[in-house]
C-alpha cells in the first residue's frame, strides 16, 4: 500500500477524522486508471482496497466515479444538443 495512504489514515484516526478521511481518499482513488489487465481500478488500488477493507473508502470511490460519469454524460449531452441546433 502506498505509504501516504497509511500515514494519512493513521493521522486522521488520531484526530478523530478516520471515517471522513477514508471517504475522501476513496474519492481521490476514484480517478485511478485501469490496470494492466484492463480492469478498473489498477492493481495497486485494488491491493489498497483489499488490505483496508474500508466501507467509507469504497463509498468515496463509488460517489467519485458516479459524479464523474454523470458530468461526462451532461457534457456530452450538451455537445450533442449544440450540434443538432
Amino acid at each position: 500500500m502506498p505509504n501516504w495512504v497509511n500515514t494519512t489514515i493513521e493521522y486522521a484516526i488520531k484526530e478523530g477524522r478516520g471515517k471522513i478521511t477514508k471517504y475522501f481518499i476513496g474519492k481521490l482513488l476514484s480517478k485511478a486508471p485501469v490496470g494492466q489487465d484492463n480492469i478498473w481500478p489498477s492493481e495497486e488500488i485494488r491491493d489498497v482496497l483489499e488490505e483496508l477493507q474500508s466501507e467509507n473508502m469504497c463509498e468515496g470511490m463509488y460517489i467519485g466515479k458516479k459524479i464523474v460519469g454523470e458530468l461526462q454524460l451532461v457534457y456530452l449531452g450538451m455537445g450533442v444538443n449544440k450540434k443538432e441546433s
